[in-house]
C-alpha cells in the first residue's frame, strides 16, 4: 500500500517519542508532555496544508494548488481571454507550462471557440470557491462570450478541483447556450494546455493501461482512461473519466499541447451534441497529475491509484463486499503457459484477493480432444490445480466449442 514518505517519517517520530514519554513519564512535567505532543501533531500536519485558491488583483491571476504544486490561471482582460499561465511542481521546482495554451477548445456550428488571447472570445465575470468532497476545494470560473465572435451566445462555467495530498487538478466544464437557436457542439476538449516534461515529442508515453510504450504524437481511446508521459525532468499522468469509446486524450498532436475531451468529428465514434436554447451541457471530468516517482510503474501504482481509490468515487472501493476477482493467463502470456509458470503465478497472487486462477488457451494438446499438453504439463493438470487450491484460490480452465 502507498504511504507518503513525509507522513511515514512524522508518524514514526510521533510514536517513538510517545513511547519515550510513557517510559519516563514520572520524570517529566505534564506541561512538557503537552508541548511535545502539540509540536508533533503540528509536524504530522505539515504535509497536508490547506488548499490554496488565491486571487491576485495586481497580476489578474487565480492561483490554485497545495504544498505540492501551483497552477496559475490568467484573467487576460486586455485580450478577452482566460488561460493557464503557469503549472509548476513545487517538489522539484519544475515548470511544466509552455506558452500558447488554449485552456479549452470546442466548435459551435463549425466555428472554433477557445480561451486563448489570439481569438479574444471571452470576458471574465467572476469566480467562487466551493467545498468539495474529501476535504477538497473547487474553483468555479464564470466566462461570457464576446459579441461578434463565435462565442457570443455562450456562457461557460469551468471547474477546477484540488485535493490536499496530491499534485492533481481535476477539471470539467458547463457550456450554456444563451441564444435563441439550437447550436451544434463538437470537437470538444475541456482541458487543452501546453505542458512539457522536458523532451516534448521525444518523451516516453505509457498507454493502453500502462502496458505499452509509445512515442509522440499519441491519441488515446477507449483503452486509455489514463496515460503517463515521462520526460527528462518531469512526469505527468493525464486522465479522462468519460465513459466507453467516447474518451479522447491527445498528446503532442499539436506542438507541446495535450487535449482531454471527447472524440473529434473525424473519429470513428465522433461526439456531437445539439445544444438547445438555454440548455446546459456538462462535460465529464478529467485530471492531470504530476509525479516525482522515478519508475513509471510507481507513478501509476502510487499517484494514480491513490486518486482512484481515495477520491474518484469508484463504486468498487465503496462496497463492503467486493465482487468476484479472477486472474486469467491469456493476458499477457497467451498460449505460452506451462506447469511451472502457473505455479509461479499462483505464488504471486497470494494476498491479492484473487479467488480464481484461470488457465486459458495453451494448456491443451489439441482443440476438441482437450487433453493436457504433455510437454507443458507432464504431470497432468491435477497437481497444478491442487497447488492453486493450496494457495487459497480455485482453479479454472478455458475450453472453446
Amino acid at each position: 500500500m502507498y504511504k507518503d514518505k513525509n507522513q511515514v517519517y512524522f508518524n514514526d517520530l510521533f510514536f517513538r517519542t510517545l513511547k519515550l514519554i510513557i517510559i519516563k513519564k514520572e520524570k517529566m512535567k505534564i506541561n512538557s508532555i503537552l508541548f511535545i505532543l502539540s509540536v508533533l501533531f503540528f509536524s504530522t500536519n505539515l504535509y497536508s496544508q490547506d488548499i490554496k485558491i488565491d486571487y491576485n488583483t495586481n497580476e489578474s491571476t487565480i492561483t490554485l494548488g497545495n504544498v505540492l504544486f501551483d497552477r496559475v490561471l490568467k484573467i487576460d482582460s486586455e485580450n478577452n481571454a482566460f488561460y493557464t499561465s503557469s503549472f509548476k511542481d513545487k517538489r522539484n521546482d519544475y515548470e511544466y507550462y509552455r506558452k500558447g495554451s488554449d485552456e479549452f477548445i470546442f466548435y459551435l456550428d463549425g466555428n472554433k471557440v477557445t480561451g486563448n488571447k489570439e481569438d479574444k472570445q471571452f470576458v471574465f465575470l467572476g469566480y467562487i470557491v466551493e467545498d468539495g468532497k474529501e476535504n477538497s476545494k473547487i474553483l468555479k470560473v464564470h466566462l461570457k462570450g464576446v459579441s461578434n465572435t463565435p462565442a457570443h451566445e455562450i456562457e461557460l462555467f469551468i471547474y477546477y478541483q484540488v485535493y490536499e495530498d496530491l499534485a492533481l487538478v481535476r477539471k470539467w466544464m458547463e457550456i450554456v447556450n444563451t441564444g435563441k437557436d439550437e447550436k451544434v457542439l463538437n470537437n470538444l476538449a475541456w482541458e487543452k494546455i501546453r505542458i512539457d516534461p522536458w523532451g516534448g515529442p521525444s518523451a516516453q508515453i505509457y498507454a493502453n493501461y500502462g502496458r505499452y510504450k509509445f512515442k509522440a504524437p499519441y491519441v488515446g481511446g477507449k483503452d486509455d482512461p489514463a496515460i503517463l508521459v515521462k520526460g527528462k525532468k518531469g512526469t505527468y499522468i493525464l486522465g479522462n473519466e468519460a465513459p466507453g469509446v467516447m474518451k479522447y486524450i491527445g498528446i503532442y498532436d499539436n506542438s507541446n499541447g495535450i487535449s482531454i475531451g471527447l472524440n473529434p468529428s473525424d473519429h470513428d465514434y465522433p461526439f456531437k451534441k445539439y445544444l438547445k436554447p438555454n440548455e446546459v451541457f456538462t462535460t465529464p471530468e478529467s485530471f492531470v497529475i504530476f509525479s516525482i516517482e522515478e519508475k513509471p510503474e510507481d507513478c501509476l501504482e502510487n499517484d494514480l491509484a491513490k486518486y482512484i481509490r481515495k477520491y474518484m468515487g469508484v463504486k468498487l472501493f465503496q462496497r463492503e463486499k467486493r465482487p468476484l476477482f479472477c486472474y486469467n493467463t491469456w493476458s499477457p502470456f497467451t498460449t505460452n503457459i506451462n506447469e511451472l509458470m502457473v505455479k509461479e503465478i499462483a505464488d504471486s497472487l497470494v494476498g491479492t484477493g484473487v479467488e480464481y486462477l484461470v488457465m486459458d488457451d495453451g494448456w491443451q494438446d489439441n482443440w476438441g480432444d482437450w487433453n493436457a499438453d504433455k510437454e507443458k504439463f507432464p504431470n497432468g493438470l491435477k497437481p497444478v490445480c491442487d497447488y492453486i487450491r493450496s494457495k487459497g484460490m480455485k482453479p479454472g480452465l478455458w475450453i472453446s466449442y
